[in-house]
């Protein structure tokens, strides 16, 4: 149940992150030579943080579909799956 909140609360964020990237991007300012504007900052920062929500989406979602496999038909070959997909998305939601 917990790996269900962790996924529907990245996916309410995603939309989010993705509308700072966006904003960031349009008010960009050119800044003096070797300056380096809050801007850009903030639009690398962004696009970091999406781009981490996007995978931890995906591994939660295949997290999801092992557990998923392995309460239909546990076995020998259901439950490895599941450890290593568990494994998996904990490194990135950890």
């Amino acid at each position: 149940m917990k790996h269900l909140v962790i996924a529907a609360s990245l996916l309410a964020l995603l939309p989010a992150s993705q509308a700072v990237i966006a904003q960031t991007a349009a008010v960009a300012a050119p800044t003096p030579a070797g300056a380096v504007s809050f801007s850009a900052v903030a639009l690398n920062y962004a696009a970091l943080v999406n781009a981490s929500y996007v995978d931890t989406l995906a591994t939660a979602k295949t997290m999801q579909q092992a557990v998923n496999n392995f309460a239909k038909s546990p076995s020998a070959d259901t439950l490895p799956a599941a450890r290593k997909a568990w494994l998996a998305a904990r490194e990135l939601y950890g």
